[in-house]
């Protein structure tokens, strides 16, 4: 069983398949783990220098299939494989901002982005500190948006997919311990706002 990961992956990120998401050009430093039926592993790096021309993929898309051809993964045992992929021992950890994260992983879209958390305070965080962060009642989603809920201590984190007729779509990890589709009024009272990602900084033709 091979095992892959990218941490620092402005340049290049590596996905579940051992596909080399590329990008900019420069060099991208990959960790992997050959792990057998016992669970003895071995552990390497992998370097991939990377050169090309400007980038023009339509990362919104890329991220929304990604996270689409997961609906219906459940958890086992509590078990994951994104909390696993986050990190070793964090499969049985609660999932929903670890799905975000690896659906981002999947699809090459760097940790400038959208960054690579576990816990949606964090990524809020991150998003507010650089002025990324709208509340609900000021601000419309857009399709690749991330839509933030907090309810009595308790957050939660999807991708926007959509709005329509006074509704916004979304796709959601840890939902119902599962990956699932779900939609609610925008104005609806546990969801405190949205992050929305700067994908135009990565320089392919995004249409707002």
């Amino acid at each position: 069983k091979f095992e892959y990961n990218s941490y620092y992956n402005d340049i290049a990120s590596i996905a579940e398949d051992g596909t080399i998401l590329a990008t900019k050009p420069g060099l991208a430093h990959f960790s992997i783990n050959v792990r057998n039926t016992n669970g003895t592993a071995k552990s390497g790096y992998l370097y991939i220098l990377v050169d090309g021309s400007e980038n023009t993929v339509n990362y919104v898309e890329r991220l929304i299939a990604i996270a689409m051809g997961e609906l219906g993964t459940k958890e086992v045992n509590t078990y994951t494989k994104y909390g696993d992929w986050f990190k070793n021992g964090y499969g049985s950890y609660d999932w929903c901002n670890m799905f975000v994260s690896w659906c981002a992983n999947q699809a090459g879209i760097p940790n400038s982005i959208i960054p690579r958390e576990s816990g949606v305070a964090s990524t809020r965080s991150w998003f507010e500190k650089k002025g990324l962060f709208k509340y609900k009642e000021e601000y419309t989603p857009k399709r690749g948006d991330l839509i933030i809920f907090l309810s009595e201590g308790a957050s939660h984190i999807g991708i926007v997919t959509g709005v329509k007729d006074g509704r916004v779509y979304t796709v959601e990890g840890n939902t119902s311990n599962m990956v699932a589709e779900r939609n609610y009024p925008l104005e609806y009272k546990t969801i405190t706002g949205y992050a929305t990602p700067d994908y135009a900084s990565l320089n392919f033709n995004y249409n707002e």
